[in-house]
């Protein structure tokens, strides 16, 4: 649309995205092991909580103070949007032996023991940004309303939540089992994938009508999966879709940036990423030092490795879009910034492997606090 003027409707694009990031939460579901996050739990909670409310106080005063958003209400809207972390870019740079291979621009990690307990404090915090995106879009239109209302919606969020919750963990325990195990006895690949897919698309729906987001519906399927044995055959029926839709997503991540946009607006937009980088990086430094414990260069490649914005700070966007909270143009510049901070990712892993490998003298130490706590 930016661009060459070929695709003129936004909506299909913005449905083709949407669908996008709901296959490659589903696969990124799979992928994690719930039980190797127990070890992190308290770092995923606190830090998690932590982290956000750092984010909203920092970077919406400085936004507020640099004119970059113009009302109260912009700026936490801007600054919840930006919390979530890019998921998808992060873990195919960290996580190249889980996710088949590293793709090109993203460095080797040759992780340590250490490292790679850094690592699944990255994945603990990663897992809680994805599951508050249903309480964000739930508090979004009670902003700016009055401080009870908000409250009512944040409990009415959390309430909602928690049962979706409870629903999935109960399908998970007593029937999931026994279904895979039977459809992949039972069945040719073709049909166990779209058995799959339907799945997917099942409790992805399951979460829109709890009042969530669909893509919070299909992350939870994945993890539903993570630890049913037939794991290994699920990931292999979807590596193609997967691949396909990952391939949409990000296509349609460019087909957002405006470049017209961008080169007229090139200050604003440069100073929101800026912004957005630096107290990125020194809210989850912080939350992680507090939370972790271990030594500030081990806390501070945490918070470098997840400084970007994420794929949910899109879907966040267009909700402020169609509120009103959002006008056209700052939509346009908050995913200019978001998709050149997913772009830098890469050289943001590096960096922080690097201040994670030269922790010398309280990296073991560090690490291993974490993982007693």
């Amino acid at each position: 649309p930016g661009g060459m003027g070929l695709v003129t409707e936004l909506v299909e694009m913005e449905t083709l995205a949407s669908l996008g990031i709901a296959f490659v939460l589903f696969s990124l579901g799979i992928e994690f092991s719930v039980r190797e996050l127990k070890t992190v739990r308290n770092v995923m909670m606190y830090g998690g909580v932590l982290s956000l409310v750092f984010l909203v106080g920092m970077m919406g005063l400085v936004l507020f103070l640099t004119d970059i958003m113009r009302t109260p209400v912009e700026c936490i809207a801007l600054t919840l949007a930006v919390s979530l972390s890019s998921t998808a870019v992060v873990l195919q740079c960290i996580m190249p032996q889980v996710m088949e291979g590293s793709p090109a621009g993203c460095p080797s990690p040759g992780f340590t023991k250490d490292v790679n307990r850094n690592t699944k404090t990255i994945l603990a915090l990663l897992v809680f940004q994805d599951t508050t995106i249903g309480l964000i879009l739930a508090i979004l239109p009670a902003l700016d309303s009055s401080p009870s209302t908000l409250i009512e919606e944040v409990l009415s969020a959390l309430l909602r939540l928690g049962c979706f919750v409870v629903v999935a963990l109960a399908f998970a325990e007593f029937v999931l089992p026994v279904l895979m195990s039977r459809l992949h006895g039972a069945t040719t690949p073709p049909v166990f994938t779209l058995a799959v897919v339907t799945f997917c698309l099942l409790v992805a729906y399951t979460s829109h009508r709890f009042g969530l987001a669909i893509e919070l519906g299909a992350f939870v399927a994945g993890l539903m999966l993570s630890d049913n044995p037939a794991k290994g055959v699920i990931e292999t029926s979807i590596q193609s879709l997967r691949d396909v839709f990952s391939t949409v997503f990000f296509v349609a991540i460019g087909m957002m940036i405006h470049w017209r946009y961008f080169l007229s607006n090139f200050p604003r937009t440069v100073s929101l990423l800026l912004v957005l980088l630096f107290t990125k990086t020194l809210a989850m430094t912080l939350a992680t030092k507090l939370t972790a414990g271990g030594t500030w260069r081990s806390a501070l490649s945490i918070g470098v490795t997840l400084a970007q914005a994420g794929e949910f700070t899109f879907v966040v966007t267009s909700k402020c879009h169609s509120l009103q909270v959002f006008s056209t143009s700052e939509t346009r510049m908050v995913n200019a910034a978001t998709a050149l901070s997913m772009l830098l990712t890469p050289l943001l892993v590096r960096i922080g492997k690097r201040l994670a490998a030269t922790d010398k003298g309280g990296g073991a130490g560090g690490a291993a606090a974490l993982m007693d706590r």
